[in-house]
This record gives structure tokens, sequence and C-alpha cells, in this order.
């Protein structure tokens, strides 16, 4: 080993990897950025990715993760297809444990972008009615003026205060990476009546859906089911009404054939680009109408899936 004669130190410029022969396995040495002048030590993997991002050499941006609903009380950032996501342009490692939000303190009825963030070097969930803008380094969505948020999702808050349930009917936590997109449906149990007088219509009892749309999100609702007629004197209409508005589109019109005489509904709606609903919360629900004042119209409902029962289905392509 080559040394200095007057002190037994290495020679400048002599190390080499035989010296450095007894590393750990996947070590890095060096000193972490914001660390200053020292000896080496070795790099976590976060140190490591900090420093590639520093110096614009990260190819692409990253966004592993998705966030989910857990309770009332809880969403939660998961990892997803890998560990890493980009926060104030730099890549930062998602605990393995996720990351938890509750809703202490938000206000009901109301939709939250979900944005984290770096807190003294732990990763932290952010509630925020600020909208997103991208960041012009990486192409990222990060809370718009604060580029040391980065969008992860949105999520609506209810009564309590706590974050809306996501169920059958309800898809009130959407994610902003690996989104699965949304598959619901509501029915009705037994047949329904009310109906209004067109072009006016009126709830046909379903429980409507609810969800948080990001903007130009691609789907697609649908009825399907049967209306009877108990007076031969009406023509029968059916739509789909969404956030309480008349139908636009897709309505579904029978003419009757005969007293108690059953027929099968066919109607849609649907929105993306060209029929673009506004980024947020929005309803869908089963309406109905008849062309004669008090006219007999009956749709469907059964306890049991294959009876021809009305029920409204709402999908989403997911992201």
């Amino acid at each position: 080993m080559p040394l200095f004669p007057q002190g037994g130190g290495l020679y400048p410029d002599s190390i080499d990897n035989s010296i450095l022969a007894d590393m750990a396995e996947a070590t890095v040495k060096g000193r972490a950025l914001g660390a200053g002048v020292g000896n080496p030590m070795d790099l976590t993997q976060a140190q490591l990715l900090a420093i590639i991002g520093s110096t614009g050499g990260v190819v692409g941006a990253f966004g592993a993760c998705r966030l989910v609903w857990v309770s009332n009380t809880v969403i939660q950032l998961n990892r997803y297809n890998g560990c890493l996501l980009t926060i104030d342009n730099v890549p930062q490692v998602i605990p393995a444990a996720g990351v938890q939000l509750a809703p202490t303190g938000l206000t009901s009825s109301t939709v939250y972008y979900i944005y984290a963030w770096m807190n003294a070097g732990v990763m932290t969930l952010e509630a925020s009615t600020t909208t997103h803008a991208v960041d012009a380094r990486n192409g990222v969505e990060i809370k718009s003026g604060d580029a040391t948020r980065t969008l992860v999702g949105i999520a609506r808050v209810s009564s309590g205060p706590i974050w809306s349930v996501t169920s059958a009917t309800t898809a009130y936590t959407r994610s902003w990476y690996n989104d699965p997109g949304v598959e619901t449906k509501s029915f009705i149990t037994s047949n329904a009546g009310g109906s209004g007088l067109y072009p006016t219509f009126n709830s046909l009892l379903t429980g409507s859906i609810g969800m948080n749309l990001w903007a130009n999100e691609i789907g697609f609702a649908s009825i399907v089911g049967s209306t009877w007629f108990t007076s031969l004197a009406s023509l029968i209409y059916t739509g789909i009404s969404i956030d309480s508005a008349a139908p636009e589109e897709g309505v579904d019109m029978k003419q009757p054939n005969g007293a108690n005489f059953q027929q099968a509904i066919n109607c849609f709606a649907n929105f993306g680009p060209n029929r673009a609903l506004a980024e947020g919360f929005h309803t869908w629900t089963a309406v109905g109408a008849v062309s004669v004042s008090g006219a007999g119209a009956l749709w469907s409902g059964a306890a049991s899936a294959g009876a021809g029962r009305l029920t409204l289905f709402v999908t989403t392509r997911g992201r």
C-alpha cells in the first residue's frame, strides 16, 4: 500500500476498490445533501435520492402511491408499485406503514385536496381547499403557489367531522396516482311511483350516487330495469339527473302496450372531455316522468338482483 514516508498515511489519489473491500452490501459512501464538508458516511436511500434530484439527474417523477379511505377518521397514502413520491423536486421514500390523515378541524360538506409534504424529514399529509397546479420543474401536480406540497388525492368531509364514507354508492376519496376507478350502483327494493309531469322529473326513490371526479375524467352512467303501465293514457320517461339537474341526454321513453304491461328500461349519460364535469363532488340520481298528469306508472323494484329492478350504475376509468 502506498504510504506517506513521513507519517504512514496514504498518498493522494491512491485509494482503489481493494482498500474498500469490506464495504457492506448496497452501501454508498459520501456526504448527505446539506451536511457540509466532513468525513464520508453511509448514505441512506433517501439521502442518495435527494442528491440525485438536486443535480437534475432524476429520470422522470415518482408517484408510486395510492390514497385510500380507511375509516371515518382515517385516509391513508400507501405505497403502490414502488415506494417513491416526488416532493419539492426530490424523490422521497413513502413509509412502509403508509401516511395517515385525520379530518380534525375540517369543515363538513367540503371537498379537500390532499397534499404530501416533508415535515422535518417526515412525510406528512395535509388537507387544503387550495387547488393544484403543475410544477414547471418536473410536471408534478403541486399545491398552487407552494411547490413543497405534492398532490396525492381528493376527499370529502361530512358532519362530525368525518371522512365521507366510501361504499357501493359513494366514492368520496380518490387518488391522484394509480386511482383504480369507480364502480357504484344504487337500486330500489320495491316498486316506485311518484313521477313528475314531463318535462319535470322526480326522483324514483333510488338513493343518489355521489363521488369526487378529477377534471375531464371519463365515465358512464346507466339505468337498467323495467316499468309497468297501470294506465294506457301516458308515456313513461326515465332519465339520469346529474347534480339535481334535468336529464340532458339518453332519456328512455316507453309507450303503453297494455295495462300492467312491463317494458325494459335502458338509458345512459356519459361524461368526459366533451361533456366535462367540473373537478370535485357530483351526484347521480334516477328520475322519472309521465306525459299525462295522474297517469299510472310504476318502476320495478325488488330485494334481489335479476328481477328487473331499476338499478343505476356510475363507472369511471380511473387514472
